[in-house]
């Protein structure tokens, strides 16, 4: 019997994967880099995040097996101090921290801990983000990536803060919203991928800042793309 619907996709989409990630450990190797430690790991946080998800819908052993190998190296690069991954990162922009790839490397971990509930993803992030939030104010708007997708940061720090009910992670995102890119204010970049993470930044924050107006504006953000943009067969839309 055919598949259909969303899981057939998923799982058709799974079959046609498994090579990426596995190929990539020789690439490692070459540069004698630990898939934590090394710059190629912000390049393949993107790959383990749809392998990840994907095995867990999926209950696909082999693809949580291989996204697995990546995450239990990047829990095992974290320093004292909180950070970790590449340690290039940490003061690649104009000597400030390039935080954006973390940021997907967050979301491949909150998806782990609700999939698996490994205690270590909680303590993980909290020395993660403590580090953070004793960065000067302004490091939340340095970079051009970080700046426009902030929103999935303070994501991040509402997911673990909903686990914790640690009050300082609140003051965090707010620290976050008020150095980013304001997506509370207008579609501040056109870039499509910006566009879809940034959006809804505002609807993000206002589990935390609980005003309207938030919740509004990523409102008027929708609108505004989608009037802006046109659609075309089969789904997708682009702007003319």
């Amino acid at each position: 019997m055919a598949e259909d619907g969303a899981r057939g996709g998923a799982r058709r989409h799974g079959r046609q994967t498994p090579g990426n990630l596995s190929l990539a450990r020789p690439f490692h190797k070459c540069l004698g880099e630990h898939p934590g430690q090394g710059v190629a790991a912000g390049r393949n946080s993107l790959l383990v995040e749809g392998f990840g998800d994907l095995g867990y819908v999926l209950g696909d052993t082999a693809l949580q097996r291989e996204a697995r190998f990546w995450i239990d190296s990047v829990l095992g690069s974290q320093r004292e101090d909180g950070w970790f991954g590449p340690r290039e990162l940490l003061t690649s922009l104009g000597g400030k921290a390039d935080l954006w790839p973390h940021m997907v490397i967050l979301n491949v971990l909150q998806s782990f801990h609700e999939a698996t509930d490994d205690r270590r993803v909680i303590p993980f992030m909290t020395r993660y983000f403590r580090w953070q939030d004793a960065l000067p104010a302004e490091s939340f708007g340095a970079g051009y990536w970080p700046r426009f997708r902030m929103g999935d940061n303070i994501e991040s720090a509402l997911w673990l803060y909903n686990r914790t009910g640690e009050a300082w992670l609140l003051g965090l995102a707010r620290k976050m919203h008020e150095h980013m890119a304001r997506w509370d204010t207008a579609v501040v970049n056109w870039h499509n991928v910006n566009v879809a993470q940034g959006f809804r930044a505002p609807a993000v924050y206002y589990q935390a800042g609980c005003d309207i107006t938030l919740l509004n504006a990523a409102e008027r953000n929708y609108r505004k793309v989608r009037s802006e943009y046109g659609q075309f067969p089969g789904g997708g839309f682009c702007r003319g």
